[in-house]
């Protein structure tokens, strides 16, 4: 179709010549710094043009060994497409209708769309397919007989929000459109998981014990006199 730009995904396949191609997906941790993901529960959290509404998260390892292993892997990826990338990672809540004529689209969740502003905002233009889809997990003790067993549950982001400060892993694949004239790779945000909220529950109390020590009554300072060459300083 004129005018819409090609898409490529980066995809790989096992030595057997038969086997199917699978698309590429990595998976990365770090501390959530910035994120925007659903519920959305307010129309104005809907652009204008509803085609650029997205799921978004922006990490950082801060230094750790993990995640600047899985940073030099995207390079790699970078320089052999000869390509610039965003830090984050991120998926469209839509997708346009002619673009995939044979998908079937999705209805939204209500844990993503409770008031149906994105429903709205859709139009005829605009789908919602399994493309689009960002799942949702959280890492959450669980008592199986008498053993505590960690496992990783599926949730709905209205009723466990993602939050900075959250440890989390993310996976993430990569897809390739042109534009003007050019390459340009995105990756795209596949799925997010609470790992542990150790790093923002320490936050918080640092925060609230800071405030705590400012609430408290400051005692009068005592002068402390400082003599250089008979010049009297009082500190």
């Amino acid at each position: 179709m004129s005018g819409v730009p090609a898409a490529y995904r980066l995809c790989y396949q096992n030595e057997d010549s038969n086997a199917p191609m699978e698309e590429v997906v990595l998976a990365m941790q770090g501390i959530l710094i910035d994120e925007s993901l659903p519920p959305v529960e307010q129309k104005k959290k809907v652009p204008r043009n509803p085609y650029f509404a997205q799921q978004m998260v922006v990490l950082s390892g801060y230094g750790t060994p993990g995640f600047e292993q899985c940073e030099h892997a995207i390079t790699l990826i970078d320089e052999k497409l000869q390509m610039s990338l965003k830090e984050e990672a991120f998926n469209p809540y839509f997708t346009i209708r002619n673009l995939n004529t044979r998908a079937i689209p999705l209805q939204f969740s209500p844990g993503v769309d409770p008031k149906g502003f994105l429903l709205d905002a859709g139009g005829q233009t605009l789908v919602h397919l399994d493309d689009n889809v960002v799942e949702y997990f959280a890492k959450q003790e669980t008592i199986i007989g008498n053993e505590k067993i960690e496992r990783f549950n599926s949730v709905k982001p209205d009723e466990f929000r993602f939050r900075t400060g959250l440890l989390v892993e993310i996976q993430m694949s990569f897809l390739i459109r042109k534009v003007n004239g050019g390459f340009k790779m995105f990756k795209v945000l596949r799925s997010i998981a609470m790992l542990s909220d150790c790093h923002l529950l320490n936050a918080n109390a640092l925060y609230q014990a800071s405030l705590n020590s400012a609430k408290q009554p400051r005692t009068q300072s005592l002068k402390c006199r400082l003599a250089y060459d008979e010049e009297v300083l009082y500190g």
